[in-house]
């Protein structure tokens, strides 16, 4: 799908703290002047509120965007994606009347988070003798590790089940879980994409 722009000014808002700086809501401020928000990295770990017309939403992957009319949203490719995560807050947006089809766009050479980055992130930060630095263990840093190893999967990895079966069987002494059942992973798939 191509989109119809007008070429005009455009906005970064670039953090310099690792999170927590308050980023979300000053895009959320500019966004009703632009046609596109985009997020470009980061994951689900923190997110911001947003409260448009008295009715409150809490963002962690989705950009602002989607909450205003006439405006794209796009989850760049440095974006780590938690897919059950990602279906979740689509799910509660959509439940809450957001128009979310059309107006929502995922690269598919987004990075995604697996069950075992929690476990690989977890397992280290309460690894003996660690200091504690007080990550949310929801697996953002070892699926950075895993995209800058060029061993992860992404986006569109999702939709080659060859793949995505080889992946999960070379990863599996990871992890304990099992590889879902074909109707599972097509179920999935389809979520992702509609």
């Amino acid at each position: 799908m191509e989109l119809a722009l007008k070429k005009g000014k455009a906005a970064v808002i670039v953090g310099a703290q690792w999170g927590d700086e308050g980023k979300g809501k000053i895009v959320d401020v500019l966004s009703e002047g632009f046609p596109v928000v985009a997020r470009y990295a980061g994951g689900h770990n923190a997110g911001h509120t947003v409260i448009i017309n008295g009715k409150k939403f809490v963002l962690q992957l989705v950009p602002c965007g989607v909450l205003r009319a006439g405006c794209y949203s796009v989850i760049g490719n440095g974006v780590v994606l938690d897919p059950l995560a990602f279906l979740k807050e689509v799910g509660g947006l959509r439940a809450a009347g957001v128009q979310v089809d059309g107006t929502l766009f995922v690269s598919n050479r987004a990075q995604v988070i697996l069950p075992y980055h929690r476990m690989i992130e977890l397992a280290a930060e309460n690894a003996p003798g660690r200091v504690k630095i007080g990550t949310t263990s929801r697996g953002i840093g070892p699926a950075y590790e895993d995209k800058m190893g060029r061993r992860g999967l992404r986006v569109a990895d999702l939709l080659d089940l060859k793949l995505l079966k080889t992946h999960w069987m070379r990863t599996r002494c990871m992890t304990s879980t099992r590889l879902p059942q074909k109707k599972s992973r097509r179920s999935f798939a389809t979520r992702l994409h509609s």
